[in-house]
């Protein structure tokens, strides 16, 4: 039978040494009074999330900075960006970030409107 152990990773932009890790892992297996072992370790950095926002043609500096402000005042959301033109879309936009999308394209209003005709005639 396999004896089980922990294994943490940390986020941090600290500059640990191994030394620093192993002492981590004994406060912790100390402080939790763990019978496994403990084993800590730096994670590896990953890239910011970035906003990515389709549309159909190339959104104007002034379409982009409403689109920014938009997500900071109403979500909170502050990061790089990048635009992609994506030529199914019939017009508006589409954003991406994390989980979020917000889906402001003309497709998705019609979609939507044809669902609440169906509804209605059932």
């Amino acid at each position: 039978m396999s004896k089980s152990s922990l294994h943490l990773q940390l986020h941090t932009s600290a500059k640990l040494r191994p030394k620093d890790l192993e002492a981590i892992a004994r406060y912790i297996k100390r402080q939790y009074k763990l019978e496994v072992p403990v084993k800590v370790s730096l994670a590896k950095p990953t890239k910011p999330a970035k906003i990515i926002i389709s549309s159909p043609t190339k959104l104007s500096d002034k379409e982009i900075k409403q689109i920014l402000d938009y997500l900071k005042q109403k979500h909170h959301i502050e990061a790089p960006f990048t635009t992609k033109i994506d030529n199914s879309i019939l017009g508006g936009v589409k954003i991406n970030y994390k989980d979020l999308e917000i889906d402001l394209t003309l497709d998705n209003q019609l979609r939507h409107l044809l669902d609440i005709m169906q509804t209605k005639e059932g």
